[in-house]
């Protein structure tokens, strides 16, 4: 079963990040993405991304040769995955953390093993998220903002269009 979770970390090297992350996968069968969560937009952003990413994987349409590599494409709106991690991706300011695991583990088992703290407030989102997504004034005037995560939502669904 999939899971999306926030979490509170300690800024620091994205790569030293993901090397920890690597150490807790090790004789487990998890798939783990993370994101800077200042940019995603509520936990169905990530579940899209996912559904999104396993359709794709499953009818031979990936653009990645990875499912988490997939995964992080949809959750960017994007077809790069340059552009997608400078997007969405881990820098050295990132202080929250969102996430997406499946697997024989959950996500409060990567929190404890990286010592971060849980938060799924940081799921929430935030209209400065429109602005990174390019979501113009006059989308968001025409949905009214309980709609707006909606439009990230189309943004997603746009990877699979653009193929």
């Amino acid at each position: 079963m999939m899971q999306v979770f926030g979490a509170r970390v300690t800024p620091g090297d994205p790569k030293a990040v993901m090397a920890g992350v690597q150490t807790f996968k090790e004789g487990k069968d998890v798939l783990v993405q993370l994101f800077d969560a200042r940019w995603v937009y509520g936990a169905i952003h990530l579940e899209s991304a996912f559904t999104h990413a396993q359709r794709a994987v499953d009818n031979n349409l990936a653009i990645s040769s990875g499912m988490e590599t997939e995964i992080l494409l949809y959750a960017a709106g994007e077809r790069q995955i340059r552009v997608a991690l400078e997007k969405v991706g881990l820098t050295q300011e990132t202080n929250t953390v969102a996430g997406v695991i499946m697997g024989e583990v959950g996500g409060n088992d990567l929190i404890t093993h990286m010592g971060w703290e849980r938060d799924d407030t940081l799921l929430e989102g935030d209209e400065g998220i429109l602005d990174r997504f390019g979501i113009s004034q006059i989308e968001r005037d025409t949905v009214g903002e309980k709609n707006w995560q909606k439009l990230v939502l189309e943004r997603v669904a746009m990877v699979t269009l653009e193929k």
